[in-house]
């Protein structure tokens, strides 16, 4: 029979909260890496007034973080995403591309002007801020003189 001693069961007692604790620990510490925090925008893009299905638009953060994309319904309406499981985009100085093709099978043939998509951070109207928070960013496209 092994004989008690207070000090051997002191470490034995140690040894085993410490193997016990160890993963709890870890696993507050490492948390659920789920990204950055980001904003939840929407709005509507128009071109001369009218809603325009199938438009891209895209917020790039002027600091080069990762952009945010989202596309127009029927109704011109379209709510940003981050990543494919991740609405938003960071909060911060963006500039906005809109762009819009007359074929959707046809990423190359764009008919929105320049200062919409290519020159954007030219275009006073399309650098704008992103707050944290809820917030609509509404975007007219003005075509006037162009034809669709």
């Amino acid at each position: 029979m092994k004989k008690y001693s207070p000090k051997t069961d002191y470490f034995s007692v140690q040894k085993s909260l410490i193997f016990l604790l160890l993963p709890v620990f870890c696993l507050l510490f490492s948390g659920c890496n789920s990204g950055p925090n980001t904003a939840s925008v929407s709005g509507v893009v128009t071109i001369d007034g009218k809603p325009e299905p199938m438009v891209e638009i895209t917020f790039s953060p002027k600091d080069g973080q990762r952009s945010s994309v989202g596309y127009t319904d029927e109704k011109g309406a379209y709510t940003l995403r981050f990543t494919q499981d991740k609405y938003g985009c960071i909060p911060g100085d963006h500039v906005v591309r809109i762009n819009a093709y007359r074929d959707p099978d046809d990423d190359k043939t764009q008919y929105l002007p320049a200062p919409y998509n290519n020159s954007a951070a030219d275009n006073p109207e399309l650098n704008i801020t992103v707050k944290k928070g809820k917030q609509t960013q509404n975007f007219d496209v003005k075509l006037r003189n162009e034809t669709l």
